[in-house]
């Protein structure tokens, strides 16, 4: 399920990539090479399969020395036997498109999902390990909040107030709100919303709401919040155009494949949906919908 806290936790790095270095070497992995660039990439692991799948947020980073690596960032909230699936290819699907090595990030505010999300993803036959994948965890036992906040900590130090939003303390919110309300008014405005929202329906959103005075006029012309509506706009009006070019189809009596069936209910594309739609209207049958075919020329010579 989307949340809002979901969203804010993945696309921090998305909309701060300057923060990754900073926030990996506080957190342990002192390996991590300083980045000098970062781009992001399609979130989209499709293959030509029916299956539609996608990660997180996906960003490809230039390190100082040259060297180029991908990472995926997924937020978790919880244990979920089904991500130790698709995290192993996502990851190989990104090598294979990319040849670029792939790191997968895995961000969490529960420790004991934290816990779960650090063991290694084997695939085995018992006798011999094909595969193994180690992810790299960002949790409340590895982000501390930083004992003093200046105006070089502002974005480190929101992101680690949500990390430990179910058990952050007043105080520790209220060094973080007192620098915000000395920042510049953009970045205080930007913080205190990605935070308002990284922290959802928990009982620490009210007490923070309340330290920045937050109304439900700055909420609601957040750019983030903006984005992550229109991202689910955009999904939900996805899915109606799919229920209307499937019914439309039923109710012309053209017959279509599994395969057929699925590539429609799968696609995430207004455009081709709308391709589709309209040549449903005039189709005499389910290869003229995909071909994008003037029926009536179809079987012109």
């Amino acid at each position: 399920m989307v949340t809002s806290t979901h969203e804010t936790l993945h696309r921090f790095f998305r909309d701060h990539p300057e923060e990754i270095d900073r926030t990996f070497h506080s957190a342990g992995l002192t390996q991590f090479p300083p980045t000098v660039k970062a781009w992001e990439l399609s979130n989209d692991v499709t293959t030509f399969t029916p299956l539609e799948r996608r990660v997180d947020s996906v960003m490809r980073f230039q390190a100082v020395d040259g060297r180029s690596f991908i990472v995926v960032f997924e937020a978790q909230s919880r244990p979920d036997k089904a991500k130790r699936r698709s995290w192993p290819y996502y990851v190989a699907y990104l090598y294979e498109r990319y040849m670029c090595p792939v790191m997968l990030v895995v961000i969490c505010q529960d420790p004991d999902t934290a816990e779960w999300a650090r063991t290694p993803v084997r695939i085995s036959t018992g006798f011999w390990t094909s595969f193994e994948l180690n992810p790299w965890v960002l949790g409340p036992g590895n982000v501390a909040i930083p004992e003093v906040i200046g105006e070089s900590d502002l974005h480190f130090g929101a992101l680690s107030v949500i990390i430990h939003g179910r058990d952050v303390d007043e105080a520790a919110m209220r060094k973080l709100a007192c620098a915000l309300k000395e920042a510049d008014g953009e970045i205080r405005s930007e913080l205190t919303t990605y935070v308002q929202l990284g922290l959802g329906a928990l009982p620490t959103a009210d007490i923070w709401s309340k330290m920045m005075s937050m109304d439900l006029e700055t909420l609601r012309t957040s750019p983030i919040l903006r984005e992550i509506l229109d991202e689910n706009d955009h999904k939900v009006r996805a899915a109606g155009r799919i229920e209307d070019i499937l019914r439309l189809l039923d109710l012309r009596t053209i017959q279509l494949s599994v395969e057929q069936r699925e590539r429609i209910s799968t696609c995430s594309d207004l455009e081709q949906l709308d391709a589709w739609f309209d040549a449903a209207v005039v189709a005499t049958c389910a290869t003229h919908v995909f071909a994008g075919l003037d029926p009536f020329e179809a079987d012109t010579p």
